[in-house]
């Protein structure tokens, strides 16, 4: 199993690091503060990030993230 988060863009589908997400976001003016979004790094569609819950959950029943 894998350290990195990944997710999956829910606008052209491209699977990509969390982190990578993060980064790429950098228009935003709430980046230091608390912004919720991962920009795609291939289309640049914002995408929502997963609760926190949600992925705790995922990884006790040992499923990977997999969004269409």
């Amino acid at each position: 199993m894998s350290d990195r988060a990944l997710t999956t863009c829910g606008y052209c589908g491209h699977r990509f690091d969390v982190e990578e997400g993060r980064r790429s976001c950098h228009a935003c003016s709430l980046v230091g503060g608390g912004c919720r979004s991962l920009r795609c790094p291939r289309c640049g569609y914002e995408n929502p990030e997963e609760p926190r819950a949600l992925g705790w959950l995922r990884r006790l029943f040992g499923r990977e993230k997999e969004r269409a």
